[in-house]
């Protein structure tokens, strides 16, 4: 992968803090909660890994410390600390 490739997948992460879902009553207020479920990039895609970082840096406001704190782990135990 690319530099620039790993960049625009770290900032889409990273960004996707901060998307404000519309009101859809086919999407479950977990399928709009922020977390590595949103992430485009499939299990062993070096992208997925840097998308997952930029989340990881992006999760510093606007979400409930504790599921902050269990997200945090399970991005953690994938992509390490």
């Amino acid at each position: 992968m690319n530099q620039k490739a790993e960049r625009m997948a770290y900032d889409a992460g990273r960004a996707s803090v901060r998307i404000t879902w519309p009101d859809d009553d086919s999407v479950t207020d977990e399928q709009r909660r922020v977390g590595e479920h949103h992430c485009p990039f499939a299990s062993g895609d070096p992208q997925r890994e840097a998308w997952l970082r930029g989340l990881r840096d992006g999760l510093t406001e606007g979400i409930d410390d504790t599921e902050r704190d269990k997200l945090l782990k399970r991005i953690d135990e994938e992509v390490g600390s």
